[in-house]
């Protein structure tokens, strides 16, 4: 008893005889990496055989100096001295006029990070119920945008309010030319929201495939603009909404659109932040319901309708 032995297992250290005479030694992994000491080339450095990831900060930018690697969208996005979260300057984002109520990144060398996270801070004034404000990304250097996530007044966040949001993002794979881009979907001028102190962290590892958000030329999520892409078509007529079991979608304008009486038609449905909730493909009727039975309620989805003539229709509903 108490001399030693071996075990045969290459996982442990000390074996000795225990009173039962039971060859038995202690479990070693001295760097916690999750590999034994027999199977770790270096039981000390837990960097090996594992990779590990590093991070670098492409940004923090508190706009007190200007915009930083951020750009001007147009004429409805302005570098404003007020309601700023540090100092005394943050971006103003109002009304809904696409790029023009956007503000966007330089493109960003970001292929060899697998994961990227936001943080930003942001005080929205005078958004009516359900006006929001969008965070989007972009693969091909701002030809084409994915939603990532939106923030709806009434829902995500109330007027007069600071917030701080931290969001990552790890199921794209990004590429040597991505762009960041905070866009307003509000009413009208005075429907605003401000941002400040938005830093971007990237970290590394071996870029992952897409998995929930769809990101590629024909299927770009977007919800208006629709115009500046691949997929040509508009708004959609959903009701009631809010739903509660069965959604309805009216099809007989789309269907006189593409001269045809019925075509395969592919349905997405998103949560606000970005991710596929339901997916099917149907043939065509004037009006299409579907049963949204099992999606969780009280929130708010983007619904995406996609002909097999490439046409894109998208809409927005609240499941009760």
């Amino acid at each position: 008893i108490g001399t030693t032995c071996d075990d045969g297992d290459a996982c442990t250290t000390g074996d000795v005889y225990d009173n039962s005479c039971n060859c038995a030694g202690t479990y070693q992994d001295a760097d916690g990496d999750g590999i034994c000491v027999g199977n770790d080339p270096d039981d000390n450095d837990v960097c090996n055989p594992n990779a590990c990831s590093t991070c670098n900060t492409f940004s923090n930018e508190d706009f007190e100096g200007g915009w930083g690697i951020w750009n001007d969208g147009g004429s409805d996005s302005y570098w404003y001295a007020g309601y700023a979260n540090s100092g005394t300057r943050s971006i103003r984002l109002r009304d809904n006029s696409g790029v023009g109520s956007s503000m966007y990144t330089d493109p960003l060398n970001l292929s060899t990070y697998s994961e990227i996270t936001i943080d930003f801070s942001y005080y929205p004034y005078s958004m009516e119920y359900n006006e929001d404000f969008f965070l989007e990304i972009s693969t091909n250097g701002g030809s084409s945008y994915t939603l990532i996530q939106e923030w709806n007044s009434g829902i995500q966040f109330n007027n007069y309010t600071r917030y701080y949001e931290s969001v990552t993002i790890n199921n794209i794979v990004f590429s040597s030319n991505t762009v960041i881009r905070f866009r307003c979907d509000a009413t009208a001028n005075g429907d605003q929201v401000y941002i400040d102190d938005v830093s971007i962290e990237a970290c590394g590892g071996s870029p992952v495939a897409a998995t929930t958000i769809v990101n590629n030329s024909n299927a770009s999520f977007r919800l208006d603009d629709v115009e500046t892409m691949d997929l040509v078509g508009g708004e959609l007529t959903l009701y009631p909404n809010p739903a509660q079991n069965v959604l309805n979608i009216e099809l007989s304008e789309i269907l006189a659109d593409i001269e045809s009486e019925e075509v395969e038609m592919t349905i997405l449905i998103y949560t606000i932040d970005g991710k596929l909730a339901y997916q099917k493909t149907k043939a065509s009727t004037d009006v299409l319901s579907l049963d949204i039975s099992e999606l969780p309620s009280n929130q708010l989805y983007v619904f995406q309708l996609q002909t097999a003539y490439q046409n894109l229709y998208t809409g927005k509903f609240v499941k009760e």
